[in-house]
């Protein structure tokens, strides 16, 4: 029994070992998250990317053939590019008489929920930290909440901003969809069990089917009433009136409401003409207007800022791009940390953020590497939209319908779902054929007798198939650049036996850009093994913890730099640790 226990702990430290030091033979590549090579900067002029947008048409025309009274609006725009590269559009026959008569990149829909990223961003840009407690701003919270314990009065003082715009705060989902702000309903209610209302404390507004809006004043005075669900940053419960407790945050820290702070600071810069927080568009004929829709008209009151704005796909490409080109007065490392998640969820495939909702796509890239997509969906009656962020491909991405046809559970995450199978995988097709054509080739220091050749396989990244450093092979002993390296007691084999491949990292300085070497990971044989071993997916996949882990003299063997001329192309590529210049042939 013993004996078959330590051969047990044997299987799992020698798989330990082998995942701690990437030794690997024709390894499962592991990329670190993120970009493997640069996005391209025009490519709607691939003819790549034209037949994926052929083929995505072809199916866009399909899904809409049997639409009668619905509407589909679908853009998707590099960041680098003037023009979308998607612009789809479809009008139904059947619609409001009132609104547009052909569906276009203008036409104005509700985006629901999405309408939670402009409010998230309108308190970065006040410099509102996270870490404040909502009391702060909001002392009523305090003032107006009843006495109780912990399970029947929100510890409002443990409530911060950044918990109720990453849905972490505990407190309950919404005020406005109570069903007791219908006095008329209350009979109704309890012939399926529900008490009569309490006449004093019952809901009075709600901005729906007919009764009256909410103001800030009312959801502070009445939103105590709700009992918290968890204990602030437990797990996220989904909150509309978190994000509407924001606009009140905002307001109050600056004394402006925030219809004004959003057209300062967002829609006119942006020339968002399309977009506005609580008022409808000033022609109808600018929206499209589902017949019989009750949501189009209709100002949600407070909680228009969690839910109630209108937008356009025009002007969701302008937002998106302006986002990933730190546009709108957010430097790069704010943007970068807004984009983090904050919690995860019950699914394996989506983390939560402030507000986003992130996609981690493992089904889109063809080597199968995860791929982080920052969205927010949104559903107002038989609205619903989308809006998502690819900064892997420097993309941006808009989805909108209305219309009873296609009012179907996630109809927007499908949609986009399909948007992102044909487009992404023709993009990563370009980014490999324009790194194949701007890195590939071979680096020389002819003095030095130093080689560095780059190659482009299947997998992710750019490959490096030769590395001599003054005539010495450098991948074939890489395990030697180690603190525990004794020459006096040789191993056999110093080879690290995975791929070596290079990543680019987001730094740069003048005309050089920095990248990062990482070794592939486990091989398929011993990798499955140990992922079966492990109690979670991709268990091989450590490259976080045992990256950078050999350097000399502060200096990271795994970092490069490539310099490129004025005319943008690369002249040489720079292993800083060996502090050579290589020169590309």
């Amino acid at each position: 029994m013993v004996a078959k226990m330590s051969s047990i702990l044997n299987v799992i430290f020698t798989l330990a070992s082998i995942v701690t030091q990437s030794n690997a033979i024709n390894g499962k590549p592991c990329p670190p998250l993120g970009a493997v090579l640069p996005a391209p900067k025009q490519p709607s002029r691939d003819v790549i990317v034209a037949e994926a947008v052929k083929a995505l048409k072809a199916k866009f025309d399909t899904i809409t053939s049997a639409l009668n009274d619905s509407a589909i609006s679908i853009g998707v725009q590099s960041i680098w590019e003037d023009a979308p590269m998607v612009n789809l559009h479809f009008t139904p026959p059947v619609k409001n008489e009132n609104g547009t008569k052909e569906v276009n990149i203008d036409t104005i829909y509700r985006i629901g929920s999405a309408s939670k990223v402009f409010t998230v961003l309108s308190v970065l840009q006040q410099s509102i930290s996270f870490e404040d407690r909502v009391t702060k701003y909001l002392p009523e919270l305090s003032r107006n909440q009843k006495n109780g314990s912990d399970i029947e009065a929100v510890r409002w003082e443990e409530v911060t901003v950044g918990s109720l715009a990453s849905h972490v705060s505990g407190i309950g989902r919404d005020m406005a969809f109570d069903i007791a702000v219908n006095p008329g309903m209350d009979s109704e209610w309890q012939k399926y069990g529900l008490p009569a209302a309490d006449p004093k404390t019952r809901p009075k507004c709600a901005g729906i089917l007919g009764s009256k809006a909410c103001t800030g004043e009312d959801l502070l005075r009445n939103f105590v009433n709700r009992r918290p669900q968890f204990a602030p940053y437990t797990k996220p419960l989904y909150s509309n009136v978190g994000i509407s407790l924001l606009e009140l945050v905002v307001q109050n820290a600056t004394g402006q409401t925030l219809d004004q702070l959003m057209k300062k600071n967002i829609f006119d810069p942006l020339n968002m003409k399309g977009t506005s927080l609580s008022t409808k568009p000033k022609r109808d004929s600018d929206a499209f207007i589902p017949k019989g829709e009750v949501f189009y008209t209709p100002s949600l009151g407070v909680f228009d800022s969690s839910g109630g704005m209108y937008s356009s796909t025009a002007d969701m490409l302008k937002f998106g791009k302006a986002i990933l080109r730190n546009q709108l007065g957010l430097s790069p490392a704010q943007t970068r940390k807004w984009l983090s998640p904050t919690a995860f969820t019950s699914s394996r495939g989506q983390a939560m953020g402030a507000p986003w909702e992130i996609q981690l796509a493992d089904r889109i890239a063809p080597n199968g590497r995860l791929i982080p997509v920052y969205a927010k969906a949104g559903d107002l009656g038989s609205y619903h939209a989308m809006f998502a962020l690819v900064p892997d491909y420097d993309l941006v991405i808009s989805v909108m319908t209305g219309g009873p046809q296609i009012t179907q559970f996630g109809i927007q995450t499908r949609l986009t779902s399909q948007v992102l199978r044909a487009i992404v995988p023709a993009l990563d097709a370009v980014t490999k054929k324009e790194a194949e054509a701007k890195f590939v080739g071979l680096y020389t220091d002819d003095k030095s007798n130093s080689t560095i050749k780059l190659t482009i396989d299947d997998g992710p990244g750019l490959v490096i198939a030769n590395w001599t450093i003054k005539g010495v092979d450098v991948i074939d002993n890489f395990n030697r650049y180690t603190s525990t390296y004794n020459p006096q007691s040789p191993r056999t084999n110093y080879r690290l036996t995975g791929t070596p491949r290079l990543y680019p990292s987001n730094l740069e300085a003048g005309n050089k850009k920095a990248w990062r070497m990482y070794f592939d990971q486990v091989d398929d044989a011993q990798g499955k093994l140990y992922d079966e071993e492990v109690v979670f997916d991709d268990g091989r996949c450590v490259n976080w913890g045992s990256m950078d882990r050999f350097t000399h003299d502060y200096l990271s063997l795994e970092e490069f730099y490539f310099t490129t001329g004025g005319d943008g192309r690369v002249q040489s590529l720079r292993p800083v640790a060996f502090e050579l210049t290589l020169g590309k042939k």
